[in-house]
């Protein structure tokens, strides 16, 4: 995976790992290079993986009070659609490339530009409690 998709949160970080891994071993399925190993597998994996981080992640950014909530989760929905398609339109045996393919590059672009906008937000957080953190001890010795 390429260090542009790692945000610093180590839980997403490797979601986004395990994500792309998936990703992978489906488009070796789709274009034939694990024949005669099933598409099913890669596919079910790359979903369970997909829900699981979507979950985690709409939860993650609810704690923190995100403002990109609503609007990540509409771009969730969105591939999860497209999963879904893929899903309903596969067989055991082999998937529709295009849509595999199409799959992958969706997911590629929602992670580098909701899932980083998410990482700045979480930067923004971390900085703004570190300044809070500063100001807090320079009142207390100023008390003193």
């Amino acid at each position: 995976m390429d260090a542009k998709y790692l945000l610093g949160i180590q839980e997403i970080d490797a979601q986004h790992s395990g994500i792309f891994a998936a990703m992978e071993s489906l488009q070796k399925a789709a274009a034939g290079i694990l024949q005669p190993q099933p598409v099913a597998p890669s596919l079910n994996k790359l979903r369970e993986l997909l829900v699981d981080h979507f979950d985690y992640e709409e939860s993650f950014m609810g704690s923190i009070n995100c403002p990109e909530l609503q609007e990540h989760k509409q771009k969730h929905a969105e591939l999860r659609r497209l999963l879904e398609t893929c899903v309903s339109t596969s067989s055991p045996t082999s998937i529709d490339d295009r849509l595999s393919r199409e799959l992958g590059g969706r997911i590629s672009e929602h992670l580098l530009e909701y899932d980083v906008k998410m990482g700045k937000a979480v930067e923004s957080l971390v900085a703004q409690l570190r300044h809070h953190e500063v100001e807090e001890e320079f009142s207390a010795d100023h008390r003193r």
